[in-house]
């Protein structure tokens, strides 16, 4: 799969140790596209060591507690953030890596294999890159709410809501907050409560890099620690402006 993952401004030690991992996970994936997620997990991990022998990996299928520690590397994953999307045949499932550096989200990538798009977050700048080449992103300019569209979390929405807005569901949160960030969509709304900190980590670095927001609903920063209760499912609000997320609050 020909996708660009070479950025000649990102010169920093960290984010190429992390572009040599992304460009091994692209170029792996025919490899690992009809395994279980699990298995992907593990394959993703030996990637990592690989490049970076003494990081500490945490995945959703197969790790411990999810930590980090002063001095060393961490690596969240979600092997594949969308697995009742994949196991359906949709092509709305995603690859999720979020790097910590000093307890805080330093890099990024969320890899959508069936759209050969990958999204990636760098030294404080956004990209999305295809076959057809790669470009930095920014989320959309502030719009009154007839003119924006907005990703739903899904049994809100069947709950009946009425929305001036345009609803797009893809059913993948990490997709739908890269969707944000490239200015395709206004706003990801979960107030239901679906979002895991290993769903969401690498996508919202990708947002805040591409100047969105966001309210999640945990005593800890997702981007700057560790929270104790990882797998617990939390509500989530993004946007591409930071006004928005008052008017979608659950709290409003």
């Amino acid at each position: 799969m020909m996708i660009n993952t070479e950025i000649p401004s990102a010169t920093g030690r960290r984010s190429r140790y992390f572009l040599q991992i992304t460009r091994e996970v692209v170029q792996t994936w025919q490899d690992l596209k009809d395994q279980s997620d699990s298995d992907i997990e593990r394959v993703l991990f030996e990637i990592i060591k690989n490049v970076l022998p003494n990081a500490m990996c945490f995945g959703e299928e197969t790790s411990p507690p999810f930590q980090t520690a002063e001095g060393v590397t961490a690596f969240l994953i979600d092997p594949v953030d969308g697995s009742h999307n994949r196991e359906r045949g949709l092509p709305y499932y995603s690859v999720c890596i979020a790097q910590y550096d000093l307890g805080r989200v330093s890099c990024s990538m969320v890899f959508v294999p069936e759209w050969a798009t990958l999204y990636l977050a760098l030294e404080g700048r956004a990209y999305r890159s295809t076959p057809f080449g790669m470009d930095e992103i920014k989320v959309r300019a502030p719009v009154p709410p007839p003119d924006r569209a907005i990703s739903v979390f899904k049994r809100q929405f069947l709950s009946g809501g009425n929305y001036p807005e345009k609803i797009r569901t893809i059913s993948c949160s990490s997709i739908e907050l890269c969707l944000v960030a490239q200015g395709a969509l206004d706003a990801f709304v979960d107030q239901t409560g679906y979002e895991k900190q290993c769903d969401i980590a690498a996508a919202l670095y990708i947002l805040t890099a591409a100047g969105g927001h966001y309210h999640y609903d945990c005593p800890v920063d997702p981007l700057s620690g560790a929270d104790p209760d990882w797998l617990r499912p939390r509500r989530l609000i993004a946007a591409s402006q930071e006004v928005y997320l008052d008017e979608y609050s659950w709290n409003p």
